[in-house]
């Protein structure tokens, strides 16, 4: 379901008005008696479920199924989160993974790989190999990178400028941190912080969404 045409056109008037660019009074009126229309923008913390997607336009519903909407301006938003989890059908080629591992004495990854996260490359998470404690160089590492290749369980990464191959078990549990709009659905939960004149047409500070179901990848033809 997407946002229809009646408030599409409501929200354009109310963004006209967030902007100051409604006059107060007619154009008849000369520069010195016109004056700004202030309108005054309130802070709201809501959440409910999302219903539809159209352009920087989110649709959702709140408890008392009342139709809200969310507008995404890239000047004002501050931190988009998805979470959820996926399926191992899910993973291929150009995502970002990171996972949790113990190199053996040599300094490679010999053990099979069993929870990984995907994630989107941002300040504080950026492909690498990196020591979950620095004062224990023999400990647990990070490594995070983007998939280059994976085929019958046996993944490749490309972390930095070197390859990391390893083995994921046969159904690994998979996380998802990212900030891609592009995998939200209807049903999804979400919760928003952000301002305007009523809780019901937000401009958005935060979004945070948590998916409703895990991720998949396409199915598989069977050959006969």
């Amino acid at each position: 379901m997407k946002p229809d045409a009646h408030q599409i056109v409501a929200w354009a008037v109310l963004s006209l008005l967030l902007m100051g660019s409604v006059p107060a009074y007619g154009q008849a009126r000369s520069r010195r008696q016109r004056q700004p229309n202030v309108v005054e923008l309130k802070q709201f913390s809501v959440k409910g479920t999302i219903t539809g997607m159209r352009g920087d336009l989110i649709q959702w519903t709140d408890e008392n199924q009342r139709v809200n909407l969310v507008k995404l301006d890239p000047k004002r938003l501050m931190r988009i989160t998805v979470t959820g989890t996926a399926e191992p059908s899910f993973l291929r080629p150009g995502l970002f993974v990171r996972f949790l591992t113990t190199p053996d004495e040599r300094g490679k990854i010999t053990e099979t790989i069993g929870e990984l996260t995907i994630f989107s490359p941002a300040d504080g998470f950026q492909p690498g190999v990196f020591p979950e404690d620095p004062g224990n160089p023999k400990g647990p590492v990070l490594v995070a990178g983007r998939i280059k290749s994976l085929r019958k369980g046996k993944m490749t990464l490309l972390v930095g400028r070197q390859q990391v191959k390893v083995q994921l078990a046969e159904e690994p549990k998979i996380a998802i941190e990212v900030t891609d709009l592009r995998i939200v659905s209807p049903g999804d939960q979400i919760e928003v912080t952000g301002f305007g004149q009523t809780a019901q047409q937000l401009i958005a500070r935060t979004i945070d969404i948590k998916l409703a179901k895990p991720l998949s990848g396409p199915k598989k033809k069977r050959r006969r």
